[in-house]
Parts: C-alpha cells; structure tokens; sequence
C-alpha cells in the first residue's frame, strides 16, 4: 500500500508522540522509583 505525503507524515508525527509519551512515562516512573 502506498501511502500519500500527508498520511506518512500523520503517521510519523503520530510514532513521534507515542515514544516520546512512554519516554516521559519512562522518566517519570523512574523519578517516582527514588
């Protein structure tokens, strides 16, 4: 399947979000650990 200019770039931006949401789960989590 081939994907338009706009749906690959909603797609990245959507990946971007989620691993930097659960990156900042990530730190949070070890914040709370200490």
């Amino acid at each position: 399947m081939k994907l338009n200019k706009g749906s690959q770039s909603l797609i990245e931006a959507t990946i971007k979000e989620s691993v930097n949401k659960y990156i900042g789960d990530c730190e949070r989590m070890e914040i709370t650990d200490i």
